[in-house]
């Protein structure tokens, strides 16, 4: 597919109907709408949950728990290439625990 911008992306989803509208509509207002930039497909699949990425204070050492960048994840339909994207920035915020 070609890389129009008006050409809505397309998700596919397991995440239930509220939160994959929330997050399809934070990804449309951030402008996340172009196709993969690996093979040009213009779906993508949503992750299957949320993903969270912990800041290490040094190379050497792992460190659970502290500080961390929550995000969710699009994997393109065709090749498979993954991108991530901060829920933070995207204003995304996951129900409450226990809550699903």
């Amino acid at each position: 597919m070609s890389g129009d911008a008006a050409k809505p992306a397309h998700y596919q989803s397991s995440f239930d109907a509220e939160t994959t509208k929330q997050i399809t509509d934070a990804l449309t207002a951030h402008g996340v709408n172009k196709p993969c930039f690996r093979c040009g497909n213009n779906t993508w699949r949503l992750g299957t949950g949320y993903f969270s990425f912990t800041v290490q204070p040094d190379i050497y050492n792992l460190t659970l728990g502290g500080p961390h960048v929550p995000a969710i994840l699009l994997s393109c339909s065709r090749c498979g290439f993954l991108a991530f994207h901060s829920t933070l920035t995207l204003g995304i915020q996951p129900p409450p625990k226990g809550a699903q």
